[in-house]
């Protein structure tokens, strides 16, 4: 299993979290499985490619690639 390195864990954050949070070890070392999994289902009920089925392809794929990220950060931080 690969080693997930701190940066990948505060980039995960980021965009769990949003850009503007203050991230630093204390904050990793307090987080909680359940403030993650609140994050991810706020930004997921923003992001959810089905929100945008009758919009243009070009904002589809957008979509597409924001909630595969999100998913990919959500997994990150529940490492």
């Amino acid at each position: 299993m690969p080693q997930i390195t701190e940066a990948e864990v505060f980039r995960a954050c980021r965009t769990l979290f949003g850009a503007d949070l203050n991230l630093s070890r204390d904050f990793l070392h307090y987080l909680q499985p359940a403030g993650v999994r609140s994050a991810y289902r706020k930004k997921a009920k923003v992001t959810h490619p089905d929100r945008f089925a009758i919009s243009a392809e070009s904002t589809k794929e957008k979509q597409q690639r924001l909630f595969q990220d999100l998913n990919q950060a959500h997994e990150t931080v529940l490492k």
